[in-house]
């Protein structure tokens, strides 16, 4: 009598625990990347190891199709953080092909991301953003003029970083969401460089600020220093002023934006004022002292290293302080002997920004030390700026951001800001996907493979 045939049971297509993981990783990853401009103990190489990771991890996702696409809006729904935001959509947009499908995959997110779209549209715009363009396009062109304020906020965002241009800009930048009128003016081109004067006197602080930057950005190179480059500078500053009081008066999530946002402000403005401005000691004055000398480092002035080492001797900034002393003068305090030996971790101490400056590495200084160091008085030199104890120059900076030379992401972004002031057509986004990335510094004679 023969024996019936042994029948297997059927394997799963998919791997639910793994699945799992890859979401959770990704919105892992993806986290620390985003977090790279304060990712001071982070070196290059090492955030290029997270972006490989994070590729393999979407990689799995993609695979996965519908199931990864479940599991990643089950972790949105669950934690609601950017990550898992960016998670989720890059899921969804990986199935979807063409303007209906991309509307039909995303609509599942929206939910969430309306509820809190300060929080979350972050994760959405990256997503769009990492995706290749080919496939978001059609969505993005026809996003355009959607009715959902959330949608066309990420569509706006996500176009601009794709470099496409924005048709109907006149009609975004009169939108009634202040929302659509300020990413409209994050996407604004140089044709629109002339209206965006009547944004300057928006109602709403951040279309006003983004006007501003908007302008600075599109003022050709040879009229950086005018008077209109002034204007905007001042324009700026009032922007700064207030937003400084905005995230004063917030809490919890709502001030991680808000300071994020109060960062970027800064920065620019860093750049817009001219070395040797009669009102920055005044600016300083008016900033916490961690802003204060944020500018202090974006800026570039030697003239403001007694300013930085005064501040070493606050418990609030010391830390911080000694960062942008070795960011401005490419000394390193600790071979140097400029540190204090640090006390015992206190692993019961709330977190702030002086503790997340301990847990990141950053060393205790002896300010006695450091103002006794040749380094510190250090000099501008023709009128430029300074960073890493050399004027800030293009080849300099390019040194600055090859991966090679693995320079913490934190001073990398620093140099991407600098470059993207000096010569736009380089800018490096060090937030984009490795093959844009590698696309950005190829045009400076960077070759890098992110394999």
């Amino acid at each position: 009598m023969s024996q019936p045939p042994i029948v297997w049971p059927g394997l799963p297509t998919v791997v639910e625990p793994l699945v799992r993981r890859h979401a959770e990783d990704a919105a892992f990853y993806w986290t620390q990347l985003d977090g790279g401009s304060q990712a001071t103990g982070l070196s290059a190489q090492r955030l290029a190891h997270f972006e490989r990771l994070l590729e393999a991890h979407l990689e799995g996702l993609r695979i996965a199709g519908g199931e990864g696409a479940r599991l990643t809006q089950e972790g949105l729904t669950r934690w609601r953080k950017p990550g898992e935001a960016f998670a989720a959509s890059v899921s969804a947009v990986s199935l979807a092909s063409g303007t209906a499908a991309c509307d039909a995959a995303l609509e599942p997110l929206l939910p969430a991301i309306r509820r809190a779209p300060e929080m979350l549209l972050r994760g959405l715009i990256s997503a769009l953003a990492w995706t290749d363009l080919a496939r978001v396009e059609p969505w993005l062109r026809a996003s355009l003029a959607a009715e959902d304020d959330v949608v066309r906020v990420a569509a706006l965002r996500a176009s601009a970083l794709h470099g496409l241009p924005i048709p109907q800009w006149d009609e975004q930048a009169a939108h009634p969401s202040s929302h659509v009128r300020a990413a409209a003016c994050r996407a604004a081109g140089e044709q629109h460089l002339a209206q965006l004067g009547a944004l300057h006197v928006d109602v709403d602080l951040q279309v006003r600020a983004e006007s501003v930057l908007a302008f600075a950005r599109l003022v050709p190179e040879n009229a950086r220093g005018t008077v209109q480059a002034s204007q905007a500078a001042s324009l700026l500053w009032r922007c700064v002023i207030d937003q400084i009081k905005v995230t004063e008066a917030s809490t919890g999530w709502y001030r991680l934006q808000s300071r994020r946002r109060l960062d970027r402000w800064l920065h620019q403005l860093a750049w817009l004022a001219p070395l040797g401005h009669p009102g920055i000691p005044q600016l300083l004055a008016q900033l916490p002292p961690r802003l204060a000398l944020s500018f202090v480092l974006y800026h570039g002035d030697a003239k403001y290293m007694p300013f930085v080492i005064n501040a070493m001797g606050r418990p609030d900034a010391a830390r911080w302080a000694m960062w942008v002393w070795c960011c401005l003068t490419g000394v390193s305090s600790q071979t140097e002997g400029l540190t204090l030996p640090d006390a015992s971790p206190d692993l019961d101490a709330a977190l702030s920004d002086v503790q997340q400056d301990a847990d990141r590495g950053l060393p205790l200084p002896n300010p006695s030390a450091v103002a006794n160091h040749s380094a510190s008085r250090i000099s501008t030199v023709d009128g430029q700026r300074l960073l890493m104890g050399r004027a800030v120059q293009a080849t300099h900076l390019r040194e600055l951001l090859d991966p090679a030379a693995d320079q913490p992401q934190a001073l990398r972004f620093v140099a991407a800001h600098a470059l993207s002031q000096l010569h736009p057509a380089y800018a490096v986004n060090l937030r984009a996907s490795p093959s844009r990335q590698s696309a950005h510094l190829a045009r400076m004679g960077i070759k890098l493979e992110f394999s």
